[in-house]
C-alpha cells in the first residue's frame, strides 16, 4: 500500500470524528512537501529501514533532538531480540511542551475579537465599486508601506489581519497599529471589519465543541512499511485542524464585501496552505459568478505532492482557480501539463526580486552571500558549517528569509549574520534549492550556486537542472 492510499484510510477515520470539518481544507491533506519535512522523513527512513534489514546490523544508534519521535525511531528496529537500538537525545531531556489547544484558542479568539471591534471603529470606508479585488496581507508585498507590488495597484485590496496566524501572527498591539497604517492606503479594506459579532459568537462556541474532541485523534494509529508514524501524523493533524478552525471566522462573511463592491474577479497568489484552499473553496461555493485568478508565488515543479489532488479531478475539491498566471517562463510548460483544462498565461514585467550587488573585483571574491530559504534555514546552516571547514578562505554572510526570525547563536569565525544586504558588494551568491530566487537569478543571468540538501528531495523542475551548480 502506498502512502496516498494509506492517507485515504486515515482520512476516513478522521472524517467520522469531525464530520463538521471539510477535510480537504486541512494542511496535512494538502500534501505540502515543499513546506513540511515529514514527507522527506518518511521517504528517507523507509530507505534506512530497508538498509538495516538488508545488512543485518546488530547495533543501531539514532541521534535526535526530538524526543517526541521515539516511537517512530524504535520502529526502525526489525527484530528487537537480535538488534540493539539506542536513541541518543542531542538537545534536551525534556519533551516539547504540548500545545493546549483550548487555551490557545481562547487567546486567538480574544485577539480576533479586539481586532474586529477596532476594525469596525477605525478602518476607512470606500464607496467606489471595483470589478477586480485581490488578496492582501500587509506588509507582505507592500513597498515602503505605500502600495501593493504583487497585483495591479488599481485592484481593491482585501486585507486580512488574522487568517490562521501562519502568515503574520501579529499581536493585538501590532494588529491595532496596522489598522491605523492601513487607513492611509488607497483602495484597501480590512476584511475583519465585515465579520459580524453574531457570527463571531457562533464561531466561538462551535469551534470549542470541535476542539473538545481533538484528543480522540490519539486513538488512531498510522503505520507505513513498518514505520510507526502515529505521533508525527497525529501531531501534524492536530495543528492542521486547529488552524483550519481559525479560518472559519471568515466563513460566509465575505459576501458583504463582494456584493457591496460588485467584485467580478478575485486575484490571489496560489496554494498558500490552509488559507489559500479555504479562500478558493469559500468563493467558488458561494459566488459562482466570480472568476478566480491564481498567481504563481512559490516554487513549482512536477515533484510537488499537492498536484495529486488536482489529478483526482473530483468535483468536491473547489480549491483551484479558473485562470493561472505564471511568474516564470521555466514554469509555464509544467503548469500547462498539469492544468490542462485551465487557462494558463505568463505574466510579463514582474518586478524583479533581485537587488544584489555582485562584483568581479578581486577584493570581493571571498565574500559570499547566503540567502536562506523559508522552510530549510536550519538545514542550510548545518550544511554551510561543513562547507566552511573546506573553504576557510571565504567569509559567508547569512541573510534570513524575511518571514523567518534569526534564532541562531553562531560563533563561527567565517560565518556572519546580516539583516541588510543593500549597498554591500559580494563576489558570490548561494541560494536554497527551494527558493524562487533560483528562477530570478537564471533570468537575470547572474551567477549563483545552491546548497545541496542530502536529507531533502530536490523540488526544482527538471528543465532547469542543467543551469544549476552546487557548492557542495
Amino acid at each position: 500500500m502506498n502512502i496516498l492510499n494509506k492517507k485515504k484510510n486515515y482520512l476516513k477515520k478522521i472524517s467520522k470524528i469531525f464530520p463538521e470539518v471539510e477535510m480537504h481544507s486541512l494542511e496535512i491533506f494538502n500534501q505540502r512537501n515543499d513546506k513540511i519535512d515529514l514527507f522527506n522523513k518518511i521517504f528517507y527512513f523507509d530507505l534506512i529501514k530497508r538498509t538495516i534489514k538488508k545488512n543485518k546490523y546488530k547495533n543501531i544508534k539514532v541521534f535526535s533532538n526530538n524526543k517526541d519521535s521515539k516511537k517512530f525511531y524504535e520502529s526502525l528496529n526489525p527484530n528487537k531480540r537480535i538488534v540493539k537500538l539506542d536513541i541518543i537525545n542531542t538537545k534536551s531531556n525534556k519533551k516539547r511542551k504540548k500545545l493546549n489547544f483550548e487555551l490557545s484558542f481562547l487567546n486567538f479568539a480574544f485577539k480576533a475579537l479586539v481586532t474586529i471591534i477596532f476594525s469596525k471603529i477605525f478602518s476607512r470606508n470606500i464607496s467606489k465599486n471595483y470589478k477586480n479585488g485581490c488578496l492582501s496581507l500587509f506588509p507582505i508585498f507592500f513597498s515602503q508601506q505605500k502600495y501593493e507590488n504583487f497585483f495591479d495597484t488599481k485592484y481593491l485590496k482585501l486585507n486580512f489581519l488574522i487568517t490562521d496566524e501562519t502568515h503574520l501572527n501579529g499581536t493585538i498591539l501590532e494588529n491595532l497599529k496596522k489598522i491605523f497604517l492601513l487607513r492611509k492606503i488607497d483602495d484597501l479594506i480590512i476584511v475583519e471589519k465585515y465579520i459580524t459579532l453574531t457570527h463571531f459568537i457562533s464561531f466561538f462556541f462551535k469551534s470549542f465543541s470541535i476542539l473538545k474532541k481533538i484528543n480522540l485523534i490519539n486513538k488512531i494509529n498510522f503505520k507505513f512499511h513498518g514505520l510507526d508514524l502515529t505521533d508525527e501524523i497525529n501531531n501534524y493533524l492536530k495543528i492542521s485542524l486547529f488552524n483550519a478552525i481559525k479560518l472559519q471566522i471568515y466563513k460566509s462573511q465575505l459576501s458583504q464585501i463582494f456584493f457591496k463592491y460588485k467584485i467580478k474577479n478575485f486575484h490571489y497568489y496560489m496554494f498558500e496552505y490552509n488559507f489559500g484552499f479555504f479562500l478558493s473553496n469559500e468563493i467558488k461555493k458561494n459566488f459562482k459568478y466570480i472568476k478566480l485568478i491564481g498567481y504563481q508565488h512559490g516554487i513549482f515543479s512536477e515533484k510537488l505532492m499537492w498536484l495529486d489532488l488536482f489529478k483526482k479531478k473530483t468535483k468536491k475539491l473547489r480549491i483551484f482557480p479558473h485562470k493561472i498566471v505564471v511568474k516564470y517562463q521555466q514554469s509555464l510548460q509544467d503548469y500547462k501539463k498539469i492544468f490542462v483544462n485551465k487557462e494558463v498565461v505568463l505574466k510579463k514585467n514582474y518586478p524583479s526580486n533581485i537587488d544584489i550587488k555582485i562584483s568581479n573585483q578581486k577584493k570581493y571574491q571571498n565574500k559570499v552571500l547566503v540567502l536562506l530559504g523559508l522552510h530549510d534555514s536550519v538545514d542550510m546552516i548545518n550544511n554551510l558549517i561543513k562547507i566552511v571547514r573546506l573553504k576557510n578562505n571565504y567569509i559567508f554572510f547569512i541573510k534570513f528569509h524575511p518571514k523567518n526570525k534569526n534564532e541562531f547563536k553562531l560563533n563561527i569565525k567565517h560565518i556572519k549574520l546580516i539583516n541588510n544586504i543593500h549597498n554591500i558588494k559580494f563576489g558570490h551568491i548561494i541560494l536554497s534549492q527551494t527558493s524562487t530566487l533560483v528562477y530570478d537569478m537564471i533570468n537575470s543571468k547572474k551567477a549563483f550556486k545552491l546548497i545541496k540538501m542530502t536529507n531533502k528531495i530536490n523540488l526544482l523542475a527538471n528543465n532547469i537542472h542543467e543551469k544549476i551548480k552546487y557548492i557542495n
